[in-house]
């Protein structure tokens, strides 16, 4: 701290020392403009300051207009490294401005403390306001007065475990694979299959040649209807674990009907299409898949039906079988009936060749077979059918 003990060389030296430091303190922030590091506090020497004061002791105050005329004075920087002397123009002050603000203004710049009129000035601290948001900011939700508490902390901690129960041990299956034959209607065939350990298996029958797959239900029994190809018809239910059934009927009423029968594996598209007497495609007597009739057809004489066998299954590996019959022996109507075998090209079979085998069973004669083997044009004709006019050949209806 720095004592004067004249009031009017207080109030001078703060004028003096007040313009000096202020000069300094710019010079300081020009300084940093140039990439200067940051000034440290400059050292006043109280007896250079109280000489720079004895020269403005007694002088008549100069006129207004000599007043802010501008005065040379040397000043000297202090920042860390000696910079050289630079001549600084400064406004004069005016000597009999308030000796309060001159002493707050060099305590301010310099961070020392003056003592004038028994008032004491202590170094003065810079201080900031804090920061406050805006009132539009979101502002924090305030925390609920009970604290949380976590259901699971409440719950009692599990002492005894539940005894493990142990699996039901399945009964071991009993019952053997049998299959019982009765000859029906229309030179058909009627299969009753029970296999109690082969609940929804599916197993392949053969009959003379002609095979297709089939699946029994979840009781493990299985029925239907097949077409006879001889009159000592056979079947034969085999599972794939080698297990089967075998059962015997005669079909006395065979001769008195043609039988055209079509098998292949998968998704070969393959059909038979039946025009009785002269019928076009979609007229009444066009016989197909679409348009099958039943039993009933062949046995009264009014015409043919068809069959199709294996469709409960849909896997490429699927035996698939079609079969038209035609009561040729006790038919009501003279005629010509054509059976053609036709191909639909689908996404399964397209661009690729498909095998079939077609059996054909006249009346009395004897069953014969042919083996097929057929280009399917390209994807690009998927929709369209192939037709093998000349597989089977016709027949003519004549009345006794």
């Amino acid at each position: 701290m720095i004592k004067l003990g004249n009031s009017k060389r207080i109030a001078m030296a703060g004028v003096t020392l007040g313009c000096a430091l202020g000069i300094g303190y710019f010079m300081q922030l020009s300084s940093g403009d140039r990439n200067v590091p940051s000034a440290q506090a400059s050292a006043i020497d109280p007896a250079s300051a109280d000489a720079f004061a004895q020269a403005f002791v007694g002088a008549t105050p100069k006129p207004a207009d000599t007043a802010q005329s501008p005065v040379t004075v040397p000043v000297e920087e202090k920042i860390g490294v000696t910079a050289r002397a630079e001549e600084r123009e400064a406004p004069v002050l005016a000597a009999d401005a308030g000796k309060d603000e001159l002493l707050q203004k060099a305590v301010m710049v310099t961070g020392q403390s003056f003592e004038a009129d028994g008032l004491e000035v202590q170094s003065v601290t810079l201080t900031s306001a804090e920061p406050v948001p805006p009132a539009a900011a979101p502002q924090p939700k305030a925390l609920p007065d009970a604290p949380l508490q976590l259901a699971a902390l409440q719950d009692a901690p599990i002492r005894t475990f539940p005894k493990e129960e142990k699996a039901p041990v399945l009964a071991a299956c009993e019952g053997e694979i049998e299959m019982v034959a009765r000859p029906d209607a229309a030179a058909m065939v009627q299969l009753e299959l029970t296999a109690p350990c082969h609940a929804d298996t599916q197993f392949t029958l053969h009959h003379n040649g002609m095979m297709f797959s089939a699946i029994t239900d979840l009781d493990g029994t299985w029925s239907m209807q097949v077409p006879a190809l001889t009159q000592s018809a056979v079947f034969i239910a085999a599972f794939d674990n080698g297990e089967g059934a075998v059962a015997q009927a005669d079909v006395d009423m065979l001769d008195y009907y043609d039988r055209y029968v079509v098998q292949w594996q998968g998704r070969s598209g393959l059909q038979i299409h039946a025009m009785e007497y002269g019928a076009n495609y979609g007229e009444q007597g066009h016989v197909w898949r679409d348009a099958a009739r039943d039993v009933s057809s062949a046995a009264t004489g009014e015409g043919g039906f068809l069959l199709r066998l294996g469709d409960r299954v849909i896997e490429e590996t699927t035996l698939m079988a079609e079969v038209y019959t035609f009561p040729t022996q006790n038919a009501l109507r003279e005629g010509d009936i054509q059976v053609s075998l036709e191909t639909e090209i689908n996404a399964a079979n397209c661009g690729r060749d498909i095998a079939a085998q077609a059996l054909i069973k006249p009346g009395a004669g004897e069953i014969s077979a042919r083996d097929l083997t057929m280009a399917i044009p390209d994807c690009d004709a998927v929709g369209d059918f192939l037709v093998l006019k000349n597989l089977y050949e016709d027949l003519k209806i004549a009345r006794n």
